[in-house]
């Protein structure tokens, strides 16, 4: 056969898997119709209603200020006579409309990048200029979205890393950030986003916030191809939620860092079809030297650290200890994925091995079936840690479990430190059934448990009792917000709300599936012995970590397809 002909049946072959993946998703509701897509349009238009009557008050109430100032002080003399009371009347009026239109609203995102799927929220920035402070984010827009009818489940957490506003405006669920930015910028005609000089003189908060945006933008400057772009991450998304491997607040990887994973393969492989692609995503990085980061382009040399701290483990410490670095393309550079532990490292290495396995060893419709069948979790150990989150009501249980989420991280750490005990945290809660609680919002969350050790028992109570006061000591805890339960359960006490009798039987059967085809897998992952425990980046590293990473990326055995773009 010719070569040309061998091209054109690869070529018809790629078309047709690709065809197949877009049918599983479709078929997965994943797309939102054109009905949700009105709705959402409708929903920021109406945001953007709210944003605009707070901005409004914040002016005036700062211009009544100004002008209770005005009123107690001497009156202001012009060319020897008093100023008239009309033209200083002007002149407030003109400056108060000034600064009332002076704010932008900005998705990022998923929604930005355009792989949002049916039922996601919608995250959106709003700048404002400087004369606004957050604590007028935190507490007159408070106000307003907590009085409007269209409003709830008004959760503000200002003590996050990045603070933000979640809730759920006509049914549509929202996380806004708040940034400012000075009058100067926000008023010229020629804003970008992407303009680093925006930067000069933010606060922390402020550039946290604008680091979501920046980088959508960016990421999407830097691909090759944005539709293979899109559809292969759309896919890869599609997988690791399937595979349980999705979920910044629990440890594992977040929209951003999926991105900028599928973004680096893009570039790597710029002419190959989108069923490649997803072969190469996980060839690639199944073998990828952790810690050695994952990065677009080298924001942090170009830009010499001009005007705030970026990423760079050689300068700053907390950076050593990162376990997976996947750095954001703009500046400054940030890790992606700083909430990454040892096991849900493991865990997501792990996924990637069985990926790539099952792109070797599987063909044609097969392969997708497989590669997307859903975790067997639930399954998979004979004990589990189960934590209860119970509170009163539906808003004080949104609250109380967005809060003790964002603590995991330290159970996480003191049930790692357990010698011969394997964690694989679940990276979502699962609502128990009113009725069954007797009218009370509850949740529950769970971790599995694989202990090796045979010599001794394992009794992980002491970690549970360290990690309680760290639940316990909360500004906004409420009477409603009951006492956290945690125990160990074995696998037949699942609930079967959380997994019926016939959902654990198809997982053992696909369990016993996949075992047997990777049985003929001979290319295990490897993490390094080193890695048991958190440790530090390698301060031995002669080569800086960017030009590091460079290396390695050039290490691989890379497809045909492959041309390095370096930027």
């Amino acid at each position: 056969m010719e070569k040309s002909q061998m091209k054109e049946q690869e070529e018809k072959k790629l078309i047709n898997e690709q065809e197949y993946i877009e049918k599983l998703l479709l078929e997965a509701n994943i797309y939102p119709d054109e009905k949700e897509e009105k709705h959402r349009g409708v929903v920021i238009q109406a945001l953007d209603t709210i944003i605009k009557e707070w901005i409004e008050s914040v002016a005036e109430k700062l211009d009544r200020n100004e002008r209770s100032v005005i009123s107690n002080s001497p009156s202001i003399m012009m060319n020897g006579e008093e100023e008239e009371d009309e033209i200083e009347e002007t002149t407030e009026e003109v400056n108060f409309v000034k600064r009332s239109m002076c704010y932008k609203l900005i998705s990022f995102g998923s929604y930005q990048l355009g792989v949002h799927t049916s039922g996601s929220d919608i995250d959106i920035l709003v700048i404002a200029p400087d004369y606004v402070q957050r604590m007028h984010f935190f507490k007159e827009l408070l106000e307003i979205l907590e009085y409007d009818e269209h409003v709830s489940n008004v959760n503000p957490i200002p003590v996050a890393y990045v603070p933000i506003m979640k809730f759920v405006l006509h049914g549509i669920h929202i996380d806004l950030l708040f940034a400012r930015l000075t009058t100067e910028v926000m008023l010229s005609p020629t804003f970008n986003i992407l303009d680093d000089k925006n930067m000069k003189g933010v606060d922390e908060e402020t550039q946290r916030s604008l680091n979501g945006p920046r980088v959508a933008a960016l990421t999407l400057l830097l691909v090759p191809d944005k539709t293979k772009f899109k559809k292969t991450l759309r896919s890869i998304k599609f997988w690791a939620q399937r595979r349980g491997v999705y979920s910044n607040i629990f440890g594992y990887l977040g929209g951003i860092a999926w991105a900028i994973l599928v973004a680096k393969i893009c570039i790597l492989y710029p002419e190959a079809r989108e069923p490649r692609l997803i072969e190469e995503f996980f060839n690639t990085y199944r073998h990828w030297r952790w810690p050695t980061p994952v990065m677009l382009r080298d924001v942090g040399t170009r830009y010499n650290h001009r005007y705030m701290k970026i990423w760079d483990p050689r300068k700053n410490e907390g950076d050593q200890y990162h376990l997976m670095p996947i750095i954001t393309p703009a500046y400054p550079n940030m890790n992606s994925s700083y909430n990454i532990s040892f096991s849900t490292l493991q865990v997501i290495m792990e996924e990637f091995t069985r990926g790539h396995a099952l792109c070797q060893l599987l063909n044609g419709e097969e392969r997708w079936d497989v590669l997307f069948q859903p975790s067997d979790f639930f399954v998979r150990y004979a004990n589990y840690l189960q934590i209860e989150i119970t509170a009163d009501t539906e808003a004080e249980h949104m609250m109380y479990s967005c809060f003790i989420e964002s603590k995991f991280r330290i159970l996480y750490y003191k049930l790692e430190m357990f010698d011969g005990l394997t964690i694989h945290p679940y990276p979502k809660g699962i609502q128990i059934p009113k009725k069954s609680k007797g009218g009370l919002t509850t949740s529950l969350y769970f971790i599995g448990l694989a202990y090796n050790r045979h010599d001794q028992p394992l009794d992980i109570q002491m970690a549970i009792k360290q990690f309680l006061p760290t639940t316990e000591r909360w500004e906004k805890g409420t009477t409603g917000m009951r006492p956290l339960q945690i125990s160990v359960i074995k696998r037949s006490n699942i609930p079967s709300f959380v997994a019926t009798k016939e959902e654990k039987l198809d997982f053992i059967a696909q369990q016993q599936h996949t075992s047997d085809l990777l049985s003929q897998y001979h290319a295990p992952n490897k993490i390094a012995k080193g890695m048991r425990k958190p440790h530090k980046y390698h301060k031995s590293m002669s080569q800086s970590p960017h030009k590091h990473a460079y290396d390695a990326s050039k290490s691989h055995k890379h497809h045909k397809y492959n041309k390095y773009q370096a930027s």
